[in-house]
């Protein structure tokens, strides 16, 4: 296998690193479902207080009526005041919503330009060593690069294959 197909297999390896991008993503998918979650809790403990207020005020009006009803009513219109009330939770969600949509939009677009961003950087560090390979009259087959880890070590090597 030649030092460019090796090269290249690198590239593909790095670039379809799915193992990386379904972790992202899980990430994402967890960090949407606590964010629901939360909302969701919430929601509930408001609509639980509205709930117990409601009966508090229940109660008290059945102390001071003498006939209590023994059926529910088929309907009950509620006042402005808190229709007001359940539209402005209504319209608090959906903005929530709408914002966490915003955070996951912007989530993608700067994943996908990092992703775009490490593609090229792939590719400079191929052709930069495709540069230095033509350079020192290295063939593409039977050569290994090595690397080093940082720099202040061993310099990058073109080393013959041992068979």
């Amino acid at each position: 296998m030649s030092l460019l197909e090796k090269l290249k297999d690198l590239v593909s390896s790095i670039e379809d690193d799915e193992e990386l991008q379904e972790e992202l993503q899980e990430r994402l998918e967890g960090d949407v479902a606590e964010l629901s979650e939360l909302i969701l809790n919430r929601d509930k403990e408001e609509q639980n207080t509205v709930t117990e207020e409601k009966e508090n005020n229940d109660t008290e009006i059945v102390g001071e009526a003498e006939a209590v009803p023994s059926s529910p009513p088929d309907s009950a219109e509620c006042d402005a005041e808190e229709t007001l009330e359940v539209l402005a939770i209504l319209q608090e969600g959906n903005i929530l919503k709408s914002q966490l949509a915003n955070l996951v939009l912007q989530y993608e677009e700067k994943k996908r330009l990092i992703f775009g961003h490490i593609s090229e950087n792939n590719k400079s560090l191929y052709a930069c060593l495709d540069s230095l390979r033509q350079k020192y009259n290295i063939p593409e087959d039977g050569y290994t690069i090595e690397i080093p880890d940082k720099t202040g070590g061993k310099n990058v090597t073109f080393a013959k294959e041992s068979n």
